[in-house]
């Protein structure tokens, strides 16, 4: 599987970031489940905790140490209280944020809606902690107090608050106990996330590695670009066990797949199962409807390569999405520039093809738009595309 440059939303559901996030929230001394427990373990047993700090160390209780600082003493139970709930919050928080982003939410559906409340009702608690002076004894009696039912006093909304979350920080640990596994090895955790994932995106190439994964079946395959792939190519995710439905999306005016054997070439190897249905005679549905180009845009494919079938959108062709053009012959919506004396060459890198020309003929486009614009009243934006070029791209 070829690494890509991610960008952050991708990333978040790339599997190997996935099962990544998930070997460091299901470690057994670091994880989720400790997290969750010493939370609890906190929230039931907050003034015993400070009492043996402080038997121990005398009336000075230290509550975090940071390597290479001096330890923070604080002198009062509300002091500790804050501090360490601050301590076990902060990971806590990151261990729902991860099962609720990474698992498969068909796994924990069930679940879902309970970290959630849980998550807000961490910050209220710690909210209600830093904003109210409570006296030591008060706090002492709000964390004591075993059940929902307190008198309408000073810390009440506190305590509430801190009974709910012991109600279902041990309500989803005890659910998750019994769904996630306790393993951190990657392979089994990949494929964890594969068997219980509701859509798996892959290249064609790439679904191969899917035979290999002991998986429930998948009932619907979509394969898009499928013109411009080699029939070989779409038979990999296809012969996935029990796929009951095939969709094909793709355009025939693109370039069919590129092959360099002429032998190949000839058989017709580059062929895509697309081309090979419909001159079987099945039918196609034609989505006959564009959303991105302004009309002026479209009407040349559209009457050149679709036969007019194409129609624009209300949205491109509404008053808003109109364009303003420059004066000028080559400001109009197109502008076709023979650069005769253009030649393609390796870059340095020696990978992707380049023609240094067009680069330049390019860019004295650009500085003529510039001066153009800046006599105007029209706002400019500028982008520049390289299309792809099929004899370029499948040379040694």
């Amino acid at each position: 599987m070829n690494r890509w440059e991610l960008c952050d939303d991708l990333g978040l559901i790339y599997v190997d970031h996935r099962v990544d996030s998930l070997v460091e929230c299901f470690a057994p001394l670091t994880g989720w489940k400790k997290h969750f427990d010493m939370m609890v373990d906190f929230l039931e047993n907050c003034v015993s905790q400070y009492r043996l700090l402080s038997n121990e160390i005398g009336i000075e209780v230290p509550v975090t140490e940071k390597s290479g600082s001096t330890p923070e003493v604080q002198t009062s139970l509300c002091e500790y209280a804050k501090d360490r709930f601050s301590a076990l919050a902060k990971p806590l928080r990151e261990s729902i944020r991860i099962l609720c982003t990474h698992l498969p939410k068909g796994l924990i559906t069930g679940n879902f809606g309970q970290m959630v409340t849980l998550y807000g009702l961490l910050g209220t608690f710690e909210n209600l902690l830093s904003q109210r002076h409570v006296a030591d004894e008060e706090l002492e009696e709000l964390f004591v107090q075993k059940d929902n039912y307190l008198e309408e006093v000073e810390g009440s909304q506190l305590h509430e608050t801190r009974i709910s979350s012991l109600e279902f920080l041990k309500s989803v640990c005890l659910s998750l106990g019994g769904l996630l596994p306790s393993s951190t090895n990657r392979s089994y955790l990949t494929e964890f996330c594969l068997n219980y994932s509701s859509l798996i995106f892959s290249t064609v190439s790439s679904s191969y590695d899917l035979h290999e994964v002991s998986m429930r079946p998948l009932d619907l395959l979509v394969i898009d670009e499928a013109s411009q792939l080699k029939e070989c190519e779409s038979v990999i995710p296809m012969q996935l066990i029990a796929i009951q439905h095939a969709v094909l999306i793709g355009d025939e005016c693109h370039p069919q797949a590129r092959v360099k054997s002429r032998a190949s070439d000839e058989a017709g190897f580059g062929r895509s199962l697309f081309e090979r249905l419909s001159s079987f005679g099945h039918l196609r549905d034609l989505l006959n409807v564009q959303y991105r180009m302004h009309p002026d845009i479209s009407s040349f494919p559209n009457q050149f390569f679709y036969k007019s079938q194409i129609m624009d959108a209300s949205s491109v062709r509404d008053d808003d999405f109109q364009n303003n053009y420059q004066l000028g012959c080559m400001f109009g919506p197109y502008s076709f520039i023979n650069i005769s004396a253009g030649r393609e060459e390796l870059d340095e890198a020696g990978h992707s093809m380049q023609n240094m020309v067009e680069v330049a003929v390019v860019k004295a486009i650009v500085r003529k738009l510039y001066k153009a614009w800046e006599v105007s009243k029209y706002s400019l934006t500028i982008g520049i595309l390289s299309p792809y070029c099929p004899s370029c791209c499948d040379r040694d």
